[in-house]
């Protein structure tokens, strides 16, 4: 009979290839989940669980506490909670008054939540986090490091007893099992090169950069355009609007696009990016689901430095290191357009290989073992 616990997450979305989805999934497999949340869940994701608890976001602040005692009446003695500062104070709570086991899930660091915006609510947050929430995190029975090891200099000392899982991000499936096996004979179609990037659109993710690069790139006498598929606000859809007017390197728009049909979409894409602003602490360490994507795809990358990245690439193998400048990300391009067939043809399938070691299935299995040893003893 498996062991019941408490899963607070608070938004899980049906995307397979999200780390959300992939701790339900193991959760789900290793123990009898009740999951609180704030968003209801796809009906898939409902069903992974024997319990689903959805609190509108108000009230699931101010209910969690009762009903991390409710659950613990009822025989349930483990909680998992994510990474955020409301994840760490019910975790806190749980741990040191009802007297759960704690396990700590960091895939992102809690700081991004106040890096990204400067709302009100994001200063007391920073405030939650810097006061009081960095310091309960101690207390946790387990942590489960889904980022960088560097990331670690930013938590606190971990107590004596606290056990850390160090896991990664990873992809679903690599490109021989959807049948694309890519080739540089396609590469430049019509003198034009085409650059690709997927996920949310924002200066963070290295929009303006992308943007700036275009320009440089026309003045070196190299023509592409750039799709980028993500969410975007109104503010990224103007500056586009702006670029496309004064440079004939179009940046090219398509909005969100489900996770599903991102692979299909990128397939004519010859150069991805993957560029990542330092100054947030969490683009540093954490693992960039598009990375893995991208080389699960033999797609050439274009990766900002950070110790996550260059742990997963090695430069000028199964991919390229550069950094945040539009001069070395502008050289990087003219490099690889350069390259003979047979080298760029190299790096694709180096990037391929390299993607079967980071599949969420093996990530997954090894996660599932880790955690029930983490309560064996």
């Amino acid at each position: 009979m498996k062991k019941k616990i408490l899963f607070l997450c608070q938004n899980i979305k049906d995307v397979k290839n999200s780390t959300r989805y992939q701790r339900a999934c193991v959760l789900n497999k290793i123990y009898d989940v009740t999951l609180l949340c704030s968003t209801p869940p796809a009906k898939n994701i409902k069903d992974m669980f024997s319990t689903v608890i959805v609190l509108p976001r108000v009230l699931y602040y101010i209910l969690s506490p009762i009903l991390i005692l409710s659950f613990k009446l009822m025989g349930v003695n483990i909680i998992h909670t994510q990474y955020n500062v409301s994840g760490i104070l019910n975790g806190w709570l749980a741990k040191t008054v009802f007297n759960y086991w704690w396990v700590y899930d960091l895939w992102d660091h809690p700081s991004l939540q106040v890096d990204c915006c400067t709302s009100n609510k994001s200063r007391v947050l920073r405030w939650l986090w810097d006061s009081i929430a960095y310091k309960m995190l101690r207390v946790a029975d387990v942590w489960v490091i889904g980022m960088h090891s560097g990331i670690c200099s930013y938590l606190p000392a971990p107590s004596a007893y606290t056990k850390i899982i160090k896991t990664t991000n990873g992809v679903s499936r690599s490109s021989e099992s959807f049948g694309f096996i890519p080739s540089s004979n396609d590469l430049f179609r019509n003198n034009k090169i085409t650059l690709g990037y997927v996920g949310a659109i924002t200066a963070g993710r290295g929009f303006d950069l992308m943007l700036d690069v275009l320009v440089e790139l026309e003045k070196n006498g190299i023509f592409c355009e750039l799709r980028a598929y993500g969410a975007c606000t109104d503010v990224v859809n103007h500056a586009a609007d702006i670029h496309n007017k004064k440079c004939a390197n179009e940046v090219i728009l398509y909005g969100y696009l489900d996770h599903e049909y991102v692979e299909s979409a990128m397939v004519e894409c010859d150069i991805c990016f993957c560029l990542l602003i330092q100054s947030i602490i969490n683009y540093q360490y954490a693992y960039p689901i598009k990375l893995f994507e991208y080389l699960s795809m033999g797609k050439i990358v274009i990766a900002t430095r950070t110790p996550a990245t260059s742990e997963v690439v090695t430069d000028n193998v199964n991919g390229f290191l550069v950094e945040n400048t539009v001069a070395d990300i502008t050289r990087a391009i003219k490099y690889v357009i350069t390259l003979p067939e047979k080298k760029q043809s190299d790096i694709s399938n180096s990037a391929i290989f390299l993607s079967k070691k980071y599949l969420w299935e093996d990530i997954n299995k090894a996660l599932a073992r880790n955690i029930i040893s983490a309560f064996s003893k």
